[in-house]
């Protein structure tokens, strides 16, 4: 099990090496770290770099909150788990490797206790207070990595800017999530000068040590219905939408599409931005949105396989894409999600697109003929999917650069899949200079390519 270590920090050069050392020092083979700078203004950009390549750091361009640096961790992790850790904070050596073995495959959250440490005005040494207690300081949890998606627990409410992981911990309490609580210490929490005073601190873990007491109670309650055959009632079920966005060196066009996903006049459940390998800014304008999308990176394995990544992490009962340099009109989700509701029969609508050339590429790209302004948008933008779909179709063919969607709508069709399309403009196309499908004459063969495998796929049909 990969574990992603997310290290929020902020103004805290001199303390956070020895955090990121204590992870590190972790005798647990599959972890990456990635540290979030939420604005600082000391040093902490140079003290990271300094610390080496392993580190996956992102510097917000002003200060968010802890709860806005906590999610975008969360969009960065690739990891099956989360651990979370304060940059002033540190870990005992055997943490992940004490959680991640309770952590099978029923257990959502794995709960160690914490010792208090408190430093030396006179020599500037951390040195323990009491005894280790249990609280649901985040640094002393390990937490399944789905929880934090849109249809289980969710992110950090980032209206809070304190007690965000009480409140996180809370919606935990109302949701069927299996916790285990062990004795084991498993965070060093470090009271300095530089951090709340010490008895608003002090309070501060308090109040969470008592929610503990209440959470526990709760727990002890709902298994006691369990026994019972008393379950608690469950949500009730929606059409969840999930927004697929992969985007690979488009970040001057990115924050237009993302805007366009926003701006629909009915929104979706979630928004999944994946990055395939981009060189230019285009992750720092995803994580300008990171309060409502899902970012993740992944190396340059190409369009078809971003794709497929996020249908891995979608949640939603149907599936739209769009391309990262194309922009979808306010109504387009609403007017063809009610084509699925109206038509059960209906696994796949597609409508019409606006061809347009890009400001930026004027006199660059040629003048798009009048017959090609307007067409059907038998693309990825330009549909709408039920994920049952997947199930029968499989996955977008990795082998393609360009042609990965017009093979995937052809085998649709092939396997008897029903489609419609909507006679309205709801999508808007760009053609600039660097459009896939006009940087090599090669590409071409692709789709004669695909040509020829529906047509190799028709004659064994027809044999059989």
């Amino acid at each position: 099990m990969k574990v992603s270590v997310v290290i929020p920090t902020y103004n805290r050069a001199e303390l956070l090496p020895e955090a990121i050392a204590s992870v590190r020092q972790q005798d647990y083979p599959d972890l990456e770290i990635i540290v979030v700078d939420d604005g600082s203004t000391d040093r902490t950009p140079e003290v990271v770099r300094a610390l080496g390549r392993d580190i996956h750091f992102v510097r917000l361009e002003r200060n968010h909150g802890v709860a806005t640096a906590r999610n975008v961790g969360v969009s960065l992790a690739s990891g099956d788990a989360i651990a979370f850790l304060d940059s002033d904070d540190l870990w005992p050596p055997d943490k992940l490797r004490i959680q991640a073995q309770r952590m099978h495959m029923d257990v959502d959250i794995v709960l160690g206790k914490t010792q208090l440490f408190c430093r030396n005005q006179s020599h500037g040494a951390f040195t323990p207070r009491d005894s280790p207690f249990s609280s649901i300081l985040l640094g002393s949890a390990l937490i399944r990595r789905a929880l934090f998606d849109t249809d289980k627990v969710g992110l950090f409410d980032e209206a809070l800017r304190q007690h965000e992981d009480l409140d996180w911990f809370m919606r935990v309490r109302e949701q069927r999530v299996n916790i285990v609580l062990h004795d084991e210490v498993t965070l060093h929490y470090r009271l300095h000068g530089n951090s709340l005073t010490r008895d608003d601190q002090l309070r501060f873990i308090a109040d969470k040590t008592m929610f503990l007491t209440t959470f526990k109670r709760s727990l002890e309650r709902r298994r006691g219905m369990h026994a019972a055959n008393m379950d608690p009632p469950s949500r009730p079920s929606t059409q969840g939408v999930s927004v697929i966005v992969p985007v690979r060196n488009q970040a001057q066009y990115l924050a237009e599409a993302i805007e366009s996903v926003l701006g629909q006049t009915r929104r979706p459940d979630e928004i999944i931005v994946v990055d395939d390998g981009s060189t230019d800014d285009a992750m720092n304008v995803a994580l300008r949105y990171a309060a409502h999308i899902r970012y993740v990176y992944q190396p340059p394995r190409g369009a078809p396989t971003a794709r497929n990544r996020g249908l891995g992490l979608a949640a939603g009962d149907v599936i739209a894409f769009l391309d990262a340099d194309d922009i979808w009109l306010p109504a387009k989700l609403e007017m063809q999600l009610a084509v699925l509701e109206a038509r059960p029969e209906v696994d796949m609508v597609f409508c019409h697109a606006e061809q347009f050339v890009s400001e930026d590429a004027q006199g660059a790209v040629a003048h798009i003929p009048d017959r090609l302004r307007r067409l059907p948008a038998v693309y990825a933008s330009g549909m709408l999917v039920r994920r049952a779909a997947f199930e029968q179709v499989g996955l977008f063919d990795k082998r393609y650069v360009r042609a990965d969607v017009i093979d995937w709508i052809a085998r649709a069709r092939q396997v008897g899949l029903t489609e419609a399309t909507l006679p309205n403009v709801l999508v808007r196309r760009r053609w600039h200079a660097t459009n896939l499908g006009r940087m090599t004459r090669s590409l071409d063969n692709e789709y004669a390519h695909t040509a020829k495998a529906a047509l190799d796929r028709r004659r064994g049909i027809h044999k059989s």
